[in-house]
């Protein structure tokens, strides 16, 4: 391993963005530790491995390729090694989500280890300082409020949030939501119509940084801008609470994409999420 000298701008801002999402894996894997839930997290590579459970989104490698270090071919073989050995030794199949400032050898070392591009997605962010978009106003009957803070009050905001991602709401379902949206640094918000949730985002902060996620809405309530006002709620939120910069992630060329750029937000990076081939 070789130190380089520190990285300015775009470089810097994706370290950090990089650890806000270690931080929001590490903190769901205590959650679920801390339920007696199956969960483990291990570091690498100035990222981490996180398992929480064998169908989760999160079970995963994030935040490796943004170190001010520059591995070796050798190296950077031998974590992509780690990495398999700790998802399949937990039944999980093997997924890291890399960013595009990474050595093009961990792309080389991925693909030779038999893993392959699932997904790409794009990181955005704002900066407060320059300004964030006024609470829009809602069609009647439509509200946006905090999240209710205990269960089972959670639990028609959570279904609606499954019903938006199109996911059927069981209990396990259920379950991964409220654990993830009760994570250490999470805030939740829901938007109503005539008192019944129909949608709903969340938001996790580490110091002055802050990811968007979680946000769906359900097919009937989508069109009145429910999720424009749940993002300017998140917002004046954070901006309240002391943020200074606040990322989300999207599809490359999406509508959602268009969207966060219409409301300031500019892409900083790009990521693609690597699995292992099923011929591997």
């Amino acid at each position: 391993m070789i130190v380089t000298t520190p990285h300015t701008g775009a470089y810097l801002q994706a370290q950090a963005m990089e650890q806000l999402e270690v931080a929001l894996h590490g903190a769901y894997v205590q959650v679920r530790l801390a339920q007696g839930l199956p969960a483990a997290e291990q570091s690498l590579a100035g990222g981490i491995m996180a398992f929480t459970g064998v169908s989760s989104p999160l079970t995963q490698a994030v935040g490796m390729g943004v170190q001010l270090a520059e591995y070796t071919a050798a190296e950077i073989a031998g974590y992509v090694q780690q990495l398999q050995q700790f998802f399949l030794s937990r039944g999980a199949s093997p997924a890291i989500e890399l960013n595009h400032l990474a050595s093009p050898l961990w792309a080389a070392a991925l693909a030779r280890a038999g893993f392959v591009p699932e997904e790409y997605s794009s990181v955005l962010l704002l900066e407060l300082c320059d300004g964030i978009p006024p609470l829009p106003v809602l069609p009647p009957g439509y509200a946006i409020e905090p999240l209710p803070g205990a269960e089972p009050c959670r639990t028609p905001a959570l279904a609606a949030i499954l019903t938006g991602f199109g996911l059927p709401v069981t209990p396990d379902n259920l379950g991964f939501q409220y654990l993830w949206y009760t994570s250490p640094g999470s805030a939740q918000w829901m938007a109503t119509y005539e008192g019944e949730p129909v949608a709903g985002a969340n938001c996790f902060r580490q110091g002055a940084y802050s990811l968007l996620s979680g946000a769906s809405t359900v097919p009937a309530h989508r069109g009145k801008g429910l999720q424009k006002a749940l993002v300017a709620a998140r917002l004046h939120h954070l901006q309240a609470q002391g943020v200074e910069r606040v990322a989300v992630v999207t599809g490359p060329g999406t509508v959602s994409e268009q969207n966060m750029l219409k409301l300031g937000f500019r892409m900083v990076y790009g990521r693609t999420r690597w699995v292992l081939s099923a011929t591997a």
